[in-house]
């Protein structure tokens, strides 16, 4: 095993379980500090496979510049605990019917492509 797949098999379920971890943050400025680790990870992932350039400009202009206006822009607006928790229950209720259409749809479409078999399939759309 090289020492690239090492840093892979350990950096990546970080990554993957702090950007999953990222969506369920109750403070946006938590959501953002978790935001930066994925980004410097992935900038660690440049400059493994040999991109040092890459992994530099990730580092420099996302993680640094692009976070410290993300977080200057969070502390400008001030967002209140109640103000959020009303957006998050009307953000839950939109996924929620957004994810039923959705599955619906998905469930609908597989249903007619099941029922086309070769025999009629150009009438079939």
């Amino acid at each position: 095993m090289t020492g690239e797949s090492i840093l892979f098999w350990v950096l990546a379920p970080l990554a993957v379980a702090a950007s999953l971890a990222m969506l369920f943050m109750k403070k946006a400025v938590h959501s953002a500090i978790l935001l930066a680790w994925v980004m410097i990870t992935l900038a660690i992932f440049y400059i493994a496979l040999e991109a040092p350039f890459l992994g530099i400009v990730q580092i420099v202009v996302y993680t640094g510049a692009v976070m410290m206006l993300f977080l200057f822009i969070l502390m400008l607006v001030g967002v209140d605990s109640s103000d959020s928790l009303v957006e998050k229950s009307r953000d839950f209720a939109s996924c929620n019917l957004h994810g039923t259409r959705i599955l619906s749809n998905a469930h609908r479409l597989h249903r007619s492509r099941r029922s086309c078999s070769r025999s009629n399939w150009p009438r079939c759309g």
